[in-house]
């Protein structure tokens, strides 16, 4: 969708909006999108690029509503002149009011970008960012995003947020045993754990304070005993 609208934005008009930026400070409410830019330096073509990628919230919010543990949609320019997030948020939030251009060339840092770029990702293809501690107080999270290509071009990267509570939510649900269930990252950090205690941490929680020293190296062909414990360890694919 995006790459299609892009294909067609010399043909568009200029984004005419206003632009979440300071001092400037706009209410449209959160089902509204957030475009976060600065309107020194926008140019004709930046503009329109805008006009391409807003009807993206419109995907967003319906895509959103009925799937909660979806936390934020993205849209980065390669341009790096804006950001575009759903929903809407106060940017003073988003972005240090007292530098914003050094803080929103900061978001073109964040592997949910960087993944994305030709160099990274020459075969184009979607990817799951590191998981990591969302800024705004929703616990761990992590994103699954694309490259986005009109022809040869490199547009850009689109990405949605996921709540990784949602899967502690899911293991809470399985009925109770004498085992425990846990989703754990390659580096060794629980992801999701069925009490949520991982969920809703301020940092990464080692494995290890849940499981301590036990080997959770994966198995195969089952359950394979390790000292006093039996493990079953799989691998989830992106």
């Amino acid at each position: 969708f995006v790459a299609q609208n892009l294909t067609r934005e010399a043909a568009l008009s200029e984004y005419a909006e206003p632009l979440d930026w300071p001092p400037e400070v706009r209410q449209p409410g959160a089902e509204q999108g957030l475009v976060m830019g600065d309107p020194a330096l926008m140019t004709p073509a930046i503009r329109r690029e805008i006009t391409a990628i807003t009807p993206l919230f419109a995907l967003a919010r319906a895509m959103q509503a009925s799937r909660p543990y979806l936390r934020w949609s993205y849209f980065f320019s390669e341009s790096r002149g804006f950001v575009a997030i759903y929903p809407w948020s106060d940017p003073s939030a988003m972005i240090d009011p007292h530098t914003p251009r050094q803080s929103l060339q900061g978001y073109f840092d964040y592997p949910l970008y960087t993944l994305g770029l030709p160099r990274n990702d020459p075969e184009k293809s979607a990817y799951w960012s590191p998981v990591y501690v969302d800024a705004g107080g929703a616990g761990l999270m992590v994103t699954y995003a694309a490259p986005v290509w009109s022809g040869e071009r490199f547009g850009g990267v689109v990405g949605t947020d996921v709540l990784l509570s949602h899967l502690s939510t899911l293991l809470g649900s399985f009925p109770e045993n004498a085992g425990q269930f846990a989703v754990i990252d390659q580096h060794g950090n629980l992801i999701a754990t069925a009490d949520g205690r991982a969920a809703h941490a301020p940092a990464p929680v080692p494995a290890r304070e849940m499981f301590g020293a036990t080997d959770l190296s994966l198995t195969q062909n089952g359950f394979v005993r390790r000292d006093a414990d039996l493990v079953l360890a799989n691998p989830i694919t992106g």
